[in-house]
């Protein structure tokens, strides 16, 4: 069961704006409106009773409005049937606002997924202000957004609700921007609605009203919205620039001396459109339920989702920018017909001027003949005949870009797009770096078929060598037809001591310089960046891809390989060179073989990598009781305390003898 107006707006002061308050002020003595930008509208809903103030005597027009408040709102504006709960939205049912949003959620104004009890994305609330009130058009001026500069943080889904309230002036955007992704405040929600709406309830005197009354007569409005409690619409001398027909159910619907320059038709239920002394245009909103045309009307906008619509009348023109609708043209003089949505089936049952494709998967059928089809995406089937067919928009069109095949280190990346053969309109482009999607932005194309990406490089002395540009022009239909175009090139690099400071040769030095204790080596050593800095200044080589330099001064075993000709760092590890009696000689060698073990009546050490050819000088465990490996017979190690073999943890020297080849260089120093 609905309930009243009274009734709800009652609610809603106590449950929209949560307030707990036994008396309130007048708004005069609110103490944060007076010279707030917004203080006309917040009067209005004031004296509507939809915003209060708080017992603190404010407004709070600056806070930021939860989803559940602007559902709430809405639903009980239009008076909809606010009697279930949604099974879908995991709502326990006892919420003060689970009704009203699952209203909202049934006619399709906001997506699974948001927090009831958090603010919403302003473009969100556009959205969802758009569809509620059946305000977006199929063919929206999309050129108006090229005056925002974040246009391109829009959503697809959102795009034409959000250009169809600039073009109507319901909302406007500050210094540039529309801050699509911000939260919108009370005052915003409410400028907006009354922006729209003059009055909840009509009274006789507003332009813009939403009527909860069946019937209406000598009655003259800007807007004018049927609630969806009604139900038997009997208009006798109503004339309106827009009727919006938002009711659930219709059980009669009766006209005389009526004339509205445009019909919005959003009930779900079964509706007819017939024997209106004049209507202008039509638009259909909503999902399902069918709607019969039988009235001549200059154009017929399809913004609805799986709806079954049938014209049998003279129109100019139709266009279809919803998806999954099934449009049927029985009979009557159409002109043209534009598929801009997803999805969507025309039928043609009578002759029909042109039909341009725009919108991926439609599907034309039927035994009326097309004078001539447009085709702008590879995405259709056409059945029915045509006389002619022309391929339009971006299904023809060429993409070239022209960037540096070498970028020398420290330029910034200039790349060109050209796009020839393509129609010259509106499109959405954006440029892809490295795998990296960049921001959208509008490509037209009557202004200029050229567009160019600059991107500066953070170098970094071990930075990625190669780079890919990817440009790419969709169809502002969503998706209609998308043409790309990669180009690659070489990212050169500064020198590596560009990144360094000082002079490597001189901080990298031999001669142990500790303690002579594990905690001093575990604290102590050479930067990563220095260690790699330091083996590619030297300029040293190897006959394998691996790289072992043994730091005398911070008893470090350190393990490069290269990559892309640069001696890259895979591994460091703590080790115990030869103590002072016994030193390991500083020099430049290459591993010859490898054993298991060496074992002796004094130690056990396991496994062994041999270096300097021709002595018994290698890399080898720590040292273990004779016949043992497991009881450590001396377990020094971080400081030079060896015979002059370089004595390694079990992982570490394991790591050796598993991945480091004969004939790899091995540098102590």
């Amino acid at each position: 069961m609905k309930k009243s107006l009274t009734k709800i707006l009652c609610l809603l002061i106590a449950s929209v704006m949560l307030l707990s308050v036994t008396a309130y002020a007048a708004f005069e003595d609110l103490t944060d409106v007076e010279g707030h930008w917004g203080e006309e509208y917040l009067k209005k809903s004031y004296d509507d009773e939809i915003l209060i103030g708080y017992e603190d005597n404010t407004m709070r027009p600056d806070k930021d409005i939860d989803l559940c408040e602007v559902m709430t709102i809405i639903t009980r504006m239009l008076d909809m049937d606010v009697s279930s709960v949604s099974p879908e939205l995991g709502l326990a049912g006892d919420e003060w606002y689970a009704e009203e949003v699952s209203a909202a959620y049934e006619m399709g104004l906001f997506e699974k997924g948001q927090a009831f009890e958090s603010g919403m994305k302003r473009q969100d609330v556009f959205y969802a202000i758009a569809e509620a009130f059946c305000l977006t058009k199929a063919e929206p001026n999309y050129d108006l957004l090229s005056a925002y500069s974040d246009r391109d943080q829009i959503s697809s889904k959102n795009r034409a609700a959000v250009a169809s309230l600039l073009e109507d002036g319901y909302i406007i955007g500050f210094a540039g921007e529309l801050t699509p992704n911000l939260p919108i405040t009370r005052a915003e929600f409410v400028t907006i609605i009354y922006r729209l709406v003059d009055r909840v309830k009509y009274t006789g005197s507003e332009s813009s009203f939403v009527s909860e009354k069946d019937s209406m007569a000598n009655a003259t409005g800007e807007r004018i919205w049927m609630a969806c409690s009604t139900s038997r619409l009997n208009l006798v001398n109503v004339k309106a620039d827009r009727l919006v027909i938002r009711s659930d159910e219709i059980s009669n619907f009766y006209t005389a001396a009526s004339r509205f320059s445009k019909v919005a038709i959003g009930t779900p239920d079964e509706f007819t459109l017939s024997r209106i002394s004049y209507v202008g245009d039509v638009s259909v909103h909503g999902k399902g339920g069918k709607v019969n045309i039988a009235q001549d009307v200059n154009s017929v906008e399809v913004v609805s989702t799986g709806r079954d619509i049938e014209i049998r009348a003279d129109v100019d023109k139709v266009i279809i920018s919803g998806s999954g609708n099934t449009v049927r043209i029985s009979e009557g003089d159409v002109g043209e017909v534009v598929l801009n949505g997803t999805d969507n089936k025309l039928i043609v049952g009578t002759d029909v001027k042109s039909v341009s494709v725009k919108g991926q998967n439609s599907v034309i059928e039927g035994t009326g003949e097309i004078g001539t089809l447009y085709v702008f995406t590879s995405k259709y089937t056409c059945s029915a005949p045509y006389a002619s067919i022309v391929y339009d928009g971006l299904l023809c069109a060429d993409v070239a870009l022209s960037a540096p095949s070498s970028l020398p280190a420290g330029e910034k990346l200039v790349v060109t797009a050209s796009v020839s053969n393509a129609e010259a309109k509106t499109y959405t482009a954006y440029w892809t770096i490295d795998g990296v999607k960049q921001p959208e932005f509008i490509a037209d194309l009557s202004a200029g078929t050229t567009f160019t990406f600059e991107y500066e490089y953070t170098y970094t002395y071990n930075m990625q060598k190669t780079g890919k540009v990817e440009f790419a022009i969709v169809d502002n239909g969503g998706e209609v037809e998308k043409k790309t175009a990669t180009v690659s090139y070489d990212v050169e690099n500064y020198p590596m001591d560009h990144y360094y400071d000082g002079d490597i040769l001189k901080v990298v030095t031999t001669g142990y310089k500790g303690n002579y204790t594990l905690k001093w080596a575990q604290d102590h050593d050479y930067t990563d960046f220095e260690k790699v800095l330091w083996v590619n200044t030297k300029g040293y080589t190897s006959d394998t891809e691996y790289l072992i330099w043994v730091s005398i001064a911070y008893q470090r075993c350190n393990v490069f390989k290269n990559v892309n000709g640069t001696w890259e760092l895979v591994r460091s590890s703590i080790v115990a060179t030869g103590k002072s009696s016994t030193a390991t000689p500083v020099g430049v060698y290459k591993t010859t073989y490898k054993q298991s073990g060496w074992y002796t009546p004094d130690y056990t050490c396991y496994p062994v990598v041999r270096f300097y050819a021709g002595t018994g000088y290698a890399f080898h465990s720590r040292l273990y009781r004779p016949g043992s490996t497991t009881v450590l017979l001396d377990p020094s190690i971080g400081y030079p305390v060896s015979l002059g073999c370089i004595r390694m943890y079990d992982e570490d020297i394991r790591y050796l003898y598993n991945n480091i080849p004969s004939g790899t260089t091995v540098v102590v120093y």
